[in-house]
């Protein structure tokens, strides 16, 4: 007879996101907050401008892999110390969460590779839309098609727009559907916007395989600007809808994240951390909107983890680091 025998190996990794606010400070101003963490991943929102990104990861020893830009030049980034043998990346992709309403965000994504205990997942940075739940909820549903999409081994195909994929050219593409403008009136308003806002920075140009392997697993990490619904039990949330109510902003939303663990499989990292440093809020308004995300392939090889909320002077988020160990049974 023959005994097949399971050896499990194990391996420690430490991934972070911040909204970094366009850098208002300068980037340097983040440094000795981010070094000292020794991070393998972090994943920023919102940075100014790919100069600025690029700066920014020199700065803190980590390298730029994924990009992608959404309206008014702001940039989601996703930053990796690559080290052969212990982390590698590849595979950057940006996608387009243009929809029909609110301004245009963006997601950047990778794959990770872990030679040590034989573990690819792909990694994505989003930000979504600050103002209404409905238009988060359609730029979800994007998304989640495009992570379908990839486990099928396919690259996602959308649409490649035309020059200014901002707000306003996404608002004059739709009157010139509804038939509100002509078409001389669309490339006459389209080539003024244009001169407004610049043109846009030219993508990436890497070439990808036609196909695909589907990875062990994808994190859903960033700024998602909506709630969580167990984070304000009680009196909590009474308080919470009077605070957004004389603040006039939105009153308290929870379907993205509810949507994303009861329709797509995913788990908050909150919710398999053993302990969390600092405060559960992550902006000056006491709620909660950055997360990191775990679908349902890649939960199970996850264990150990710690989840860290770092308040910053150089940003109104807080930095919100998890520290896990990934496993995976070999024959």
């Amino acid at each position: 007879s023959v005994l097949y025998c399971q050896v499990k190996e194990l391996m420690d990794i430490r991934i972070a996101t911040l909204n970094v606010r366009t850098f208002l400070s300068s980037p340097s101003e983040f440094v000795s907050s981010i070094v000292d963490k020794n991070l393998d991943i972090l994943c920023i929102q919102e940075g100014r401008d790919s100069n600025n990104v690029y700066e920014f990861s020199k700065l803190i020893g980590m390298e730029v892999v994924a990009t992608a830009v959404a309206d008014f030049n702001l940039i989601n980034a996703i930053l990796v110390k690559q080290t052969p043998g212990h982390l590698t990346a590849s595979l950057p992709r940006e996608w387009s969460l243009l929809v029909s309403w609110g301004e245009k965000r963006a997601a950047a994504a990778c794959r990770i590779h872990l030679p040590k205990v034989n573990i690819t997942f792909d990694i994505i940075n989003t930000h979504l839309d600050a103002y209404r739940e409905e238009c988060r909820l359609e730029q979800l549903e994007l998304l989640t098609r495009f992570i379908d999409e990839t486990y099928e081994g396919k690259h996602p195909q959308q649409p490649k727009p035309d020059v200014g994929t901002s707000f306003i050219s996404a608002k004059l593409l739709q009157l010139k559907q509804k038939g509100s403008i002509s078409e001389e009136g669309f490339q006459g308003a389209m080539a003024a916007a244009y001169l407004k806002e610049g043109a846009p920075e030219p993508a990436q140009t890497v070439e990808l395989p036609e196909t695909i392997e589907a990875p062990d697993g994808t994190m859903l990490v960033g700024d998602l600007n909506s709630l969580t619904i167990s984070d304000y039990p009680g009196e909590l949330l009474s308080q919470l809808r009077n605070l957004r109510y004389k603040a006039t902003v939105e009153p308290p939303r929870f379907s993205v994240t509810s949507y994303l663990s009861s329709l797509y499989g995913f788990t908050d990292s909150l919710s398999l951390s053993s302990r969390l440093v600092g405060n559960l809020t992550t902006t000056p308004h006491s709620v909660r909107v950055d997360y990191l995300f775990f679908n349902k392939l890649l939960k199970p090889l996850v264990s150990n983890l710690t989840q860290t909320h770092t308040s910053m002077d150089c940003t109104d988020h807080s930095m919100v680091e998890v520290l896990f160990t990934l496993q995976k049974s070999q024959s």
